[in-house]
């Protein structure tokens, strides 16, 4: 069962959406006090307190810099020069949408430019650490310049990316960031699920364009952890943890401590996933190499469940070829193990740690009145999530959109199952290009997001939106990279 949920807001063909509200210089102000459809955490965003959580809870450190806040803004032509050093003409409020109320901007451009001048503390350049900028999600393709110098290219409006900008850096002094974002949204064939250019009065809205997920940046040792892959393994009470390093650490040697529960209290919500972590009493550790499986046995292990979601706290650490601590991050992973059994019908059922589960489920569209894309406040962004909870839901279908992964992190600490949808492509046969990079987004973002323990199943496509073909391959892969989700 699904029900489709979300709040929509479409700009009917022929009408215009209210201005943001300006100051005298025509410049947009906030907090915004007088939308069209506000919600009750409108009126709390302000350039001083734009999402300010820390962004990425499976891969925690303790030293960083919200990039969020005031950027300068300007629409762009196609093919047009890069304005480093110019002042734009426009402030944009990041990280909402450009078609978002809460951006002051509020109008879609197919081309644009962000730019603003961060200060790097000059605690984060001594000892051989690197400086690391890093993106939540920039709708469609982005390229970012650092001091003139080109240091990240992505494409897809869903992933995030970083790239490592300390040789881009100056000796002293402000450095600029540049970012150039092209989204023709559903006039070409990439993934855009909901978005329209011209949204209808039914089932498609507006868009969500430009930079839509948290910025910022940290210091980290040359040898540090890139990415963690958690799995586990209910029958044999065992965390699987892979540590994804740099470069420099490739050689290196990890240490992994898991701890009792943490951070899924309340009050470790309310402070951020990188707090209340290693509180807990140690109940496993275990040690190996940089890349390779690392499967860590938790004696006596608390299963997770909907209706008890109990998460593990883990410490990893990474190790350079000298044996000394270079980095340490922290994470969490509840254990619990998805399968599908015949039922006393005779049919298949999905099962969760070997019972089969009904799961009752939204068909959630992760739309914002004020923010379109974004959430206005991390509040409002659980508060669907708290609500599922409370109306008696234990599951959510994701409904061709990627979330940002404080969203996964809530599931995780409610206790909800995530279907997720794959964004899809516009109704239609798309050509075989289209067909490879729908392909390598939906690869993306199951590699990005096949950790959290809410996540049991993937949806390649949804109706067949742009598949193209009766039976088409992407799902296959899918299917095959994750032992511990369904692809369906």
């Amino acid at each position: 069962m699904a029900l489709a949920t979300g709040a929509v807001l479409a700009v009917v063909p022929g009408t215009s959406a209210p201005a943001a509200t300006t100051s005298a210089d025509g410049q947009a102000v906030w907090p915004v006090t007088d939308a069209h459809l506000p919600t009750p955490w409108t009126e709390q965003v302000t350039p001083d307190n734009a999402l300010p959580e820390y962004p990425r809870p499976q891969l925690a450190r303790d030293r960083w810099e919200n990039l969020n806040g005031l950027w300068e803004f300007a629409g762009a032509a196609e093919g047009e020069a890069p304005p480093f050093g110019e002042t734009l003409a426009e402030e944009i409020l990041v990280p909402y949408p450009t078609e978002s109320e809460l951006s002051g901007i509020d109008r879609h451009e197919d081309h644009m430019w962000y730019r603003r001048t961060v200060d790097v503390p000059a605690s984060w350049r001594t000892g051989g650490q690197r400086v690391v900028l890093n993106f939540g999600a920039v709708d469609h393709t982005a390229t970012v310049w650092v001091n003139g110098q080109e240091v990240a290219h992505h494409e897809g409006g869903f992933g995030r990316f970083s790239a490592d900008v300390t040789d881009a850096l100056t000796a002293s002094g402000p450095q600029e960031v540049l970012v150039g974002v092209t989204d023709r949204t559903d006039d070409t064939w990439q993934p855009v699920g909901k978005q329209r250019n011209v949204p209808d009065r039914g089932i498609f809205y507006e868009g969500a364009s430009g930079i839509w997920q948290t910025v910022w940046m940290e210091p980290v040792a040359a040898a540090h952890a890139v990415r963690l892959d958690l799995t586990t393994d209910v029958d044999t009470s065992t965390v699987h943890v892979t540590v994804e390093g740099s470069r420099a650490a490739a050689g290196g040697r990890v240490d992994v401590v898991v701890r009792a529960g943490g951070v899924a209290t309340d009050e470790a919500a309310d402070a951020g996933a990188s707090k209340g972590a290693g509180k807990g009493k140690v109940v496993a550790r275990s040690v190996g190499a940089v890349g390779e499986d690392l499967a860590v046995r938790v004696p006596r292990a608390h299963l997770w469940t909907p209706d008890d979601p109990y998460l593990y706290d883990l410490e990893v650490r990474v190790r350079d070829a000298r044996g000394r601590v270079a980095d340490t991050v922290t994470s969490y992973v509840g254990l619990r193990e998805v399968g599908i059994a015949k039922g006393e019908d005779g049919r298949n059922h999905i099962t969760l740690n070997g019972e089969i589960l009904f799961l009752l489920s939204t068909l959630d569209q992760g739309y914002w009145p004020d923010g379109i894309y974004t959430a206005p406040t991390d509040e409002a962004l659980a508060f669907d999530l708290e609500q599922h909870k409370v109306l008696g839901f234990n599951t959510v279908r994701k409904h061709i959109k990627v979330e940002p992964d404080r969203w996964f992190y809530h599931a995780d600490r409610l206790g909800l199952l995530v279907w997720q949808d794959m964004p899809s492509m516009k109704p239609g046969r798309p050509p075989v290009e289209a067909q490879e990079r729908f392909e390598d987004e939906l690869h993306e973002m199951v590699d990005q997001n096949s950790s959290w323990t809410s996540v049991i199943g993937w949806v390649p496509f949804n109706e067949g939106w742009g598949s193209g073909r009766r039976r088409p391959p992407a799902g296959s892969p899918v299917r095959s990279r994750r032992r511990t989700r369904r692809a369906w």
